[in-house]
């Protein structure tokens, strides 16, 4: 299996790892995704992508929000992050009212590092049963307000 910093990867066809980091235990990657062949697809695939909605919240913090009442598939999410401290953004597979931030764990957490962006993008897509919610806090499954919101993009269909 292939490892970055002596981090094993372990991510799925049609994607590979340009960046990881260990923290408290819990591997968060970024990936881009390739072709059949291994080759990376131009543009982060986002030709292919032909979303139907996108989302903004030029303030996401500590406040689950909704970004589809429904269920539906992620296929990509930019984040801002205006701190000098990391920041997390917590995807829940869940609607946003039932969702109590800091007790349920999110279905995936991604780390936004200080003064810094996270970008995913994907033709697969992350799939959400139920409807796909979103906040940002200081932690992977916390509920500590960033001292300033990101700021968050997302394509979904």
């Amino acid at each position: 299996m292939p490892q970055v910093d002596n981090i094993p990867m372990d991510v799925a066809p049609g994607e590979h790892v340009i960046a990881a980091k260990l923290v408290n235990g819990v591997k968060y990657l970024r990936t881009i995704p390739t072709d059949e062949t291994g080759a990376f697809i131009p543009g982060g695939g986002s030709s292919s992508l032909d979303p139907e909605s996108m989302f903004f919240d030029a303030a996401l913090s500590n406040t689950v929000v909704e970004v589809k009442a429904t269920a539906g598939t992620l296929h990509g999410v930019h984040a801002v992050n205006p701190n000098a401290d990391d920041a997390y953004i917590q995807l829940f597979d869940s609607a946003a009212g039932a969702v109590t931030l800091g007790t349920d764990t999110p279905s995936q957490s991604y780390l936004v590092p200080g003064l810094g962006a996270y970008d995913f993008e994907s033709t697969r897509g992350r799939e959400f049963t139920t409807a796909i919610s979103v906040a940002a806090t200081t932690t992977p499954t916390g509920a500590t307000a960033l001292v300033d919101p990101l700021t968050f993009n997302a394509v979904y269909i």
